[in-house]
């Protein structure tokens, strides 16, 4: 599986990403981890991925000072190309408005745990479905 972590704080995305490659050992469904800290490099990078953590606020370009609650726009970016999205935010509102349209949302902070959870859980479905498949053939 690869993740995009799409967060402004590159120090927090860094270190979100080296708990999910740690917690990830077990069952090394993580193949690689990328970095966005803007929404066009985020938009740009999200193709290339099979799921995406999201924070709710971010730059819209990395020379941008103007940070906007976009988050939505990822949403719908990776709805329309079949990417598992998150949203980790603390803004309740963001939190509220995701949670509403049955989108999965977790809130700043949360461990690592839930994290890897909430973006592996479509790629353990879609072992498993594999799984069955190959097994029923």
């Amino acid at each position: 599986m690869r993740i995009l972590i799409v967060e402004d704080n590159e120090e927090l995305a860094e270190l979100t990403a080296e708990l999910l490659r740690w917690v990830d050992q077990p069952a090394q469904y993580i193949e690689t981890i990328s970095l966005a800290g803007d929404l066009d490099t985020a938009i740009r990078l999200l193709p290339q991925h099979d799921a995406v953590l999201c924070d709710g606020q971010f730059p819209l370009s990395q020379d941008s000072l103007f940070i906007a609650e976009e988050w939505d726009v990822v949403q719908r970016e990776a709805d329309r190309c079949g990417i598992h999205f998150v949203l980790y935010s603390a803004s309740p509102g963001a939190l509220c408005d995701a949670r509403d349209s049955r989108i999965p949302a977790i809130s700043k902070p949360a461990c690592i745990d839930e994290i890897y959870a909430a973006l592996t859980e479509h790629c353990r479905e879609r072992r498993l479905a594999a799984i069955a498949d190959e097994s029923g053939h």
